[in-house]
């Protein structure tokens, strides 16, 4: 009965999860667990700084469930976790845990970055906070749990738009417009240059 927050992916410190430990500490009765990497350092400071801010008991670590299965895994927590650090990469594109965490069901806090904070904002699925800023991460957590059934719809409207059954059709489209413009190019190319 207690709320479970999410992060999925690897164990890397510019990925925002000593940040996410941290806020812990500002959210009783909140559970975060990691379903990540095998990378013995960062679980080790996860461990730690669980420790020295005495939340042992609501942080855990699990490894890596096989792909096919990561969205039935997760789907049992309340929310999933993007705290990534601002770095170009992270600002140019959307993380491949957001679009599990909406096939999850999940709503998502996340760093506001270029790219991700549009998203999160503009789909309204959650709320974003400041990069490596565990107050600001623990202010969005409450503020998802807090009106978390209305979040969960927002997520269920839109998980369908960003299901890979969807998105097949709009690749195959692009595909086959490139397979076209392709297929003009070739017979133009085929045409005698007369000098």
């Amino acid at each position: 009965d207690e709320p479970l927050a999410v992060y999925v992916g690897k164990l890397a410190e510019r990925r925002g999860i000593f940040t996410a430990v941290e806020a812990m500490r500002l959210l009783p009765g909140v559970h975060l667990a990691f379903v990540g990497s095998k990378d013995k350092a960062p679980r080790a400071e996860i461990v730690s700084l669980a420790k020295k801010n005495n939340i042992s008991d609501r942080v855990h670590i699990v490894d890596y469930v096989p792909s096919k299965h990561v969205t039935s895994y997760i789907s049992s927590a309340d929310i999933g976790l993007s705290p990534l650090y601002s770095t170009r990469a992270h600002h140019q594109a959307l993380a491949t845990k957001i679009r599990e965490y909406l096939q999850a069901g999940l709503p998502i806090v996340g760093t506001d970055l270029q790219a991700q904070g549009t998203f999160i904002r503009e789909s309204a699925v959650g709320s974003v906070h400041e990069d490596r800023n565990p107050h600001s991460l623990a202010k969005a957590v409450r503020e998802v749990l807090q009106d978390l059934p209305a979040y969960k719809e927002r997520v269920a409207q839109i998980r369908d738009a960003h299901s890979w059954e969807t998105q097949e059709v709009i690749l195959k489209q692009i595909w086959n417009g490139l397979v076209a413009v392709s297929s003009e190019t070739e017979q133009v190319s085929d045409i005698p240059v007369v000098v």
